[in-house]
């Protein structure tokens, strides 16, 4: 083979990867380029040569039915929430788990606002709107507890929180919603430093208080 037909061959070969490989047809493409190259010595295997020698691409494509869409009962409620106060929607999901080693997942605070709001319209047979009034009153609830214990000086732990963002409530009024969540945040950043220490069997320290934000004028 020429040297010019080798560029070539390995070209092709090289477009072929890179090309959308959601065709069947490209796959057997591919393989059988770099069949011809590694038979004869040109380029060394790539790394998915063996896999693709074991269970060859079909030289036709193959169709398959779109999967239905999954959904969930509280996904129109998360929706509903997310239309009400947009700005919940560049707070960060946390998806580690509590205690850093081996806890029980935390699910986030607006899926337990529509869980809980879901609950209320099927126990009590009450319509979207009358059970968002029950959850909401629940949630200022909530908050008002942390409001009060941070005020007397023993303010609540995170974990207890379920309808609430954390830091919610504990560092009154912010010059922006940016800086209410960057409060929150850095509480929760604190809280898996101190986990990650006791895991790791060191004493834990006292956390540090986070920064106060700066008030409006």
């Amino acid at each position: 083979m020429s040297r010019r037909r080798v560029g070539e061959k390995t070209l092709e070969l090289t477009v072929d990867m890179f090309r959308n490989t959601s065709r069947a047809s490209t796959s057997a493409s591919a393989y059988a380029r770099a069949k011809t190259l590694v038979d004869d010595g040109i380029i060394a295997k790539p790394s998915w040569y063996d896999a693709a020698s074991g269970v060859r691409p079909s030289p036709r494509p193959m169709k398959a039915p779109k999967p239905p869409p999954i959904t969930f009962p509280e996904d129109a409620l998360i929706r509903g929430f997310y239309a009400r106060e947009p700005a919940a929607a560049f707070e960060a999901i946390d998806c580690l788990e509590d205690g850093v080693s081996g806890g029980k997942t935390r699910s986030h605070y607006v899926r337990n606002f529509a869980l809980r709001q879901l609950e209320i319209m099927r126990e009590r047979k009450m319509n979207e709107r009358e059970a968002l009034k029950e959850t909401e009153a629940e949630r200022d609830a909530e908050r008002e507890r942390f409001e009060a214990a941070a005020r007397e000086g023993e303010p609540l732990d995170e974990s207890a929180r379920v309808l609430t963002a954390p830091g919610e409530g504990l560092h009154g009024e912010f010059g922006s919603e940016i800086e209410r969540i960057q409060a929150a945040e850095e509480v929760r950043w604190l809280e898996h430093v101190e986990s990650a220490r006791r895991a790791a069997g060191r004493d834990a320290r006292e956390p540090r208080a986070p920064r106060e934000p700066r008030r409006r004028r």
